[in-house]
């Protein structure tokens, strides 16, 4: 009997990778800390874009169901869960939960990344691929299990009664852990894409509990963030996404930037919240994005440095922030590039005449190339 499920599982998952990459490499982390990789050539360009006008991203408000498992019909489509922690100390975690599949055929990849900010020395990376017929998600509210385990537990209770959203995630891989609740602070939404929908559950929350590296067993807390997404299909034609946040205090800040080609836009995104409130949809013409300072990392140019600027008259919101990366975790997928970016943020962010001052703050930013 194992032998037959081993298998179903090889054909499975053999049919999945010719069908999305061609072949899904195990993945590859390496990392490096600016200033401090002798083949990497520096260069400093302005990114100077055109935007697809046609191509909006409108955010809505969400529920539990939203945030549920979707089960895929007859096309192809992923979707994840993605948790991040950015805790006193230095240490930060992420943990993603992402779901490839096509009716009953599918695998189910879940990611685990423990790192300190300024040591790429000191970190943990690994994915765990699992058949989706030992996958199990309610459709009702985000609960997942992989193989029995609960990876991610809602407390529906909690939202019932009060319509606070609060996590408890835990996934440990070769030894290496978290156990991690995460709390919200500031309503979440999700939009339509091109292919499916997407959005920040947690914009902002509080997030405490333990992270296991190297047999080192730590409590934590910190600032944390959830996403997901669902209905995507891959985006082969695109030429990739850059992706981040900007959170403050008081306020946070998520913004996109698709793209068509290296230099054309599909669109820019902005939506800004404030704690324990609504969130405003920022109209992409009054978003301005200067990447700069490329390096060579991975056998590509990237940006290291990253100008962000918010003129938004109607709703009373300016943003002017600098982002300066500390380090870079490459994570390549079958053909396609994926780099994680830490930053420092400084600048501020002003809503209603009342400013917030952002003096090195540490966040994270993905870049996504799939050419």
């Amino acid at each position: 009997m194992h032998h037959k499920k081993s298998f179903r599982f090889i054909i499975s998952l053999g049919l999945l990778f010719i069908f999305v990459f061609s072949s899904l490499n195990n993945i590859i982390h390496a990392g490096i800390e600016i200033g401090q990789n002798d083949d990497k050539v520096t260069e400093v360009l302005n990114d100077v874009s055109i935007i697809n006008d046609d191509v909006t991203y409108n955010p809505r408000n969400i529920t539990p169901k939203n945030v549920s498992y979707h089960p895929s019909n007859e096309k192809f489509t992923i979707e994840w869960w993605y948790f991040e922690g950015i805790f006193d100390g230095g240490y930060n975690a992420v943990v993603n939960i992402i779901l490839l599949s096509r009716n009953s055929i599918g695998v189910c990849i879940s990611h685990l990344n423990i790192f300190l900010v300024n040591d790429t020395n000191n970190s943990f990376a690994k994915r765990t691929y699992t058949p989706i017929n030992q996958f199990h998600g309610s459709e009702i509210f985000p609960d997942i299990l992989i193989k029995g385990n609960k990876i991610i537990d809602f407390n529906q209770e909690e939202y019932n009664q009060s319509k606070k959203w609060i996590y408890d995630v835990t996934l440990e891989i070769e030894g290496n852990a978290v156990d991690l609740q995460f709390i919200g602070l500031s309503a979440g939404w999700e939009g339509a894409t091109i292919g499916g929908y997407y959005g920040p559950v947690l914009p902002r929350a509080k997030v405490n509990g333990t992270i296991k590296i190297d047999n080192i067993l730590m409590n934590v807390s910190g600032l944390g963030y959830h996403e997901h997404a669902h209905g995507i299909s891959f985006p082969i034609s695109e030429w990739g996404w850059y992706w981040g946040k900007i959170v403050g205090d008081n306020t946070s800040l998520f913004w996109g930037k698709m793209m068509d080609t290296r230099w054309d836009e599909q669109a820019r995104a902005g939506v800004f919240s404030i704690n324990n409130s609504s969130f405003i949809n920022i109209n992409q013409e009054n978003i301005e994005m200067m990447l700069m300072d490329y390096v060579f990392h991975s056998k590509r140019f990237i940006p290291t440095k990253f100008v962000f600027n918010i003129s938004d008259i109607h709703n009373n919101i300016y943003v002017n922030v600098t982002m300066t990366t500390v380090n870079i975790y490459h994570l390549p997928i079958g053909l396609f590039n994926y780099w994680r970016y830490v930053l420092k943020i400084n600048g501020e962010i002003c809503y209603n005449g009342v400013k917030e001052e952002l003096n090195n703050k540490t966040q994270i930013m993905e870049l996504m190339r799939f050419r």
